[in-house]
């Protein structure tokens, strides 16, 4: 009935002007073409029964306005949001409630001359029992907190994406595309906390089918730092030190090593990755460049700066590794009064340095519970002195000690001796007293001429390796408070190749056999 009065309206404004005596109000010329409706929509925003906006498609040549709505679209009452020409009139007014359930006239006017007619037809989708979500994302364009767009994957009725663990996730609004005709719960308009499990309910356009989908976030770490770097050269690592603020990595190796080949070892954070990778070598003869790659793809780069040590250099990482590796066992107030961050080790008690290298390390009344493998690189060393309270072993690297001319380990908790003892091609004395030791290596026997005290007082010793007595010049042997009893005979026959003979220090019941 609505249409029918509209049109008889619309004809009855037509024979009016029509039948004017005043035909000069008429231009020759029309302007109706300038007469248009640019725009006619249905937003979400104005009507409640829509959940997205609606636009209208216009066939100006027939002066036709077609619109599709979803199934179980209200249409007795929509406001339509209307855009035509700057100072036009049109009837019925813009923003009014309107029954679109048949085809409705627009009549444009402008100055009460011209007139143009538009109809608006509203259609229904139809109807379908789809209710699928085939595309799910966060589009950076839509939300200017992220960084990145992140395109889900949808598996079964679950959504999964994954995001950067660096990501505001508090307010994000989704892009998804469902069903035709299909509606989607909660609304997909505004931010939606996707800090937890979201689930989307999606309606097909006839109402007969409801699935659910969960979105689930998979955080992928954004962490790309590299935790250790370090070199093997001649058997012994080389750690480099890490700068992560600067993004810098200085390593210094032993003087006259090839820096053009060599072979790092890597430590990453968890799950980043490396190019170059671990493990391959390189020439480090200029800086080189590492990219570590996130989890989340972001990345960073490392420079890495590769010089050599001085021996003085070398000597003193030793001596710093072996301060670090015993100093949970000691008090601060009890423990070696060296400076670390001091720029040289003149002040490191017990410490000596002769023409750029260490000569002397003497160390008594402090726990020393470990040495270090890395003491071979103290290769000018004279003198070594640990009497402390709790050292149990020695690394076979102590062997390697060729300048080494007194050894004395008094006081300690040493059961056994390294084989390699009897390397020692520059020794003196050895000095072992109140020790634990239950054995002597045999390769003791290979000590040099220039050796010529041992002191194994107090002990745990039952019998000595007839070994010794292959000493050269042994002239005084230390074996009291052992449990032994008996002495080879070959020990006690010994002489010097100057004809002196071993002096022995045994307890009264020890004898010669």
């Amino acid at each position: 009935m609505k249409f029918f009065n509209l049109a008889i309206a619309f004809f009855s404004l037509l024979l009016f002007f029509g039948c004017s005596e005043d035909n000069e109000r008429i231009p020759p010329d029309s302007n109706q073409e300038n007469l248009q409706i640019l725009s006619f929509q249905f937003l979400a925003a104005n009507n409640v029964s829509l959940s997205n906006d609606i636009e209208g498609k216009i066939n100006e040549d027939e002066k036709d306005i077609y619109l599709n709505v979803p199934f179980n679209t209200s249409l007795t009452s929509l406001i339509p949001t209307i855009t035509i020409t700057d100072g036009a009139e049109i009837i019925p007014d813009i923003n009014t409630v309107q029954d679109f359930s048949s085809p409705v006239i627009y009549l444009l006017s402008k100055d009460g001359y011209d007139l143009v007619a538009y109809s608006v037809i509203v259609t229904i989708a139809n109807t379908s029992n789809e209710a699928d979500i085939s595309n799910f994302s966060f589009l950076k364009e839509n939300n200017p907190s992220l960084s990145d767009n992140y395109e889900a994957i949808i598996e079964n009725n679950e959504i999964k994406l994954q995001i950067s663990e660096m990501e505001d996730l508090q307010s994000v609004i989704p892009t998804v595309e469902i069903s035709e005709g299909a509606s989607i719960s909660p609304t997909i308009d505004t931010g939606i906390d996707f800090r937890n499990d979201v689930v989307f309910t999606v309606t097909s356009g006839n109402g007969e089918t409801q699935k659910e989908y969960t979105v689930k976030i998979v955080t992928l770490k954004s962490v790309k730092d590299i935790v250790k770097f370090d070199v093997t050269v001649d058997n012994k690592t080389f750690e480099a030190t890490i700068d992560n603020d600067l993004n810098k990595i200085v390593l210094k190796v032993p003087e006259g090593t090839d820096v053009t080949n060599l072979t790092p070892e890597i430590l990453l954070s968890e799950e980043a990755k490396i190019t170059p990778l671990s493990r391959t070598p390189q020439d480090f003869s200029n800086p080189v460049t590492y990219t570590i790659t996130a989890e989340d793809g972001s990345e960073k780069e490392y420079t890495v700066y590769v010089s050599l040590l001085s021996c003085l250099e070398l000597d003193r990482l030793f001596l710093e590794e072996f301060y670090r590796a015993n100093e949970r066992y000691n008090t601060p107030f009890t423990y070696l009064d060296w400076d670390l961050e001091a720029p040289t080790m003149e002040n490191w008690n017990g410490v000596r340095v002769v023409d750029g290298r260490v000569s002397e390390l003497v160390v008594a009344a402090v726990n020393i519970n470990e040495v270090p493998e890395s003491i071979a690189s103290l290769d000018k060393l004279r003198v070594l002195t640990i009497s402390g309270r709790i050292l149990s072993s020695l690394p076979t690297e102590i062997g390697s000690l060729e300048t080494l001319e007194v050894l004395t380990l008094n006081d300690n908790r040493l059961t056994t001796l390294p084989k390699e003892i009897g390397s020692l091609s520059s020794i003196r004395g050895i000095y072992l007293k109140n020790n634990l030791l239950e054995e002597l290596p045999n390769e003791i026997g290979n000590l040099p001429d220039s050796f010529y005290v041992l002191n194994i007082k107090g002990n745990n010793l039952r019998e000595l390796p007839v070994e010794i007595s292959n000493i050269p010049n042994l002239i005084s042997l230390n074996i009291q408070n052992n449990p032994l009893t008996i002495i080879p005979q070959a020990i006690c026959d010994m002489t010097t190749s100057n004809g002196v003979g071993i002096a022995i220090v045994k307890d009264v019941e020890d004898e010669c056999m």
